[in-house]
């Protein structure tokens, strides 16, 4: 069976039944309701934001690799639709539509997978890793206001997600790595444990290859997370041909914060490299834990 029906909001719903609770305690006519569709609304500000059901980070089992690290659209996505299918996709239900309005991850999957294909089509000689760095270093962070992107259902950018294996990963026969914070990873996550330490410190080291032209030279600008400060050595990358890699370090320093026992304090900043033309940043993530 398919209802006229329309999802609200906490403080849309706390209203509506704000309203319910008067009308049922006097002697006015019984609580009706009714859905109007007003147009299609332009110009809303702030947006994008990250939807309320979206995944957060960091990931705790393995907290230096910032998961997740790309998001896309995924609600109210306006996409074509099957007139084999009823907009409800349950089997009674007959009715033809020719779009429909969904929402989730699988509507964010193909705007990103359309855009990895494009990079590939631009690029065959990339790698998935080569591809995804693109994507991650290229993406923006700001909505319409010019501001930082919001989580809709706090209003603050706050990143929290659980994420689990399904089987027991087996690594016996890999070589060790190091801490996974040393991965040539395009993002720079890093956790502090206080353990009653004041100051504190760490570093990362990554290598970049010129996709560009054959001549540049990427200046770097320091966005530090709060409380931190952040140093790149060095501070331009002189680049004489496409395909040269080099390395560039980065060293995150910080003082202890004020935390009860089992509490954490997260803060994100970016390096941004820069040769005129073009941009890439890397996003930094500290993280303050206070053990129990």
């Amino acid at each position: 069976m398919s209802l006229p029906a329309t999802a609200v909001g906490a403080s849309g719903g706390d209203e509506i039944r704000r309203y319910m609770s008067a009308a049922s305690k006097s002697k006015s006519p019984p609580p009706t309701a009714t859905i109007i569709f007003r147009g299609t609304r332009v110009n809303v500000r702030p947006a994008p934001v990250v939807a309320s059901f979206s995944a957060r980070g960091p990931n705790p089992e393995s907290p230096e690799i910032l998961k997740p690290d790309v998001i896309a659209p995924g609600l109210n996505i306006l996409a074509a639709w099957s007139d084999k299918v009823g907009p409800s996709g349950i089997p009674s239900d007959q009715r033809k539509i020719e779009f429909n309005i969904l929402s989730g991850t699988s509507m964010a999957c193909p705007h990103v997978s359309g855009l990895a294909a494009l990079l590939k089509a631009a690029h065959p000689e990339w790698s998935s890793a080569a591809i995804r760095s693109a994507l991650m270093t290229t993406a923006y962070t700001v909505d319409n206001r010019g501001e930082q992107m919001i989580d809709e259902s706090t209003g603050k950018c706050l990143y929290r997600v659980r994420l689990r294996c399904r089987r027991n990963a087996d690594c016996s026969g890999a070589k060790r790595a190091g801490h996974a914070g040393n991965l040539n990873y395009p993002s720079l996550t890093v956790v502090f444990q206080q353990y009653g330490k004041n100051h504190m410190s760490t570093h990362f080291i990554r290598t970049v290859t010129n996709v560009g032209d054959a001549n540049s030279v990427y200046r770097v600008t320091i966005r530090p997370p709060g409380g931190t400060v952040v140093t790149v050595q060095p501070e331009k990358l002189v680049f004489r041909r496409v395909g040269q890699k080099l390395n560039f370090l980065v060293r995150v320093e910080t003082t202890a914060v004020k935390l009860a026992p089992g509490a954490s304090s997260m803060k994100s900043g970016s390096i941004i490299w820069a040769d005129g033309k073009h941009t890439v940043a890397s996003p930094v993530v500290v993280t303050m834990q206070q053990p129990l």
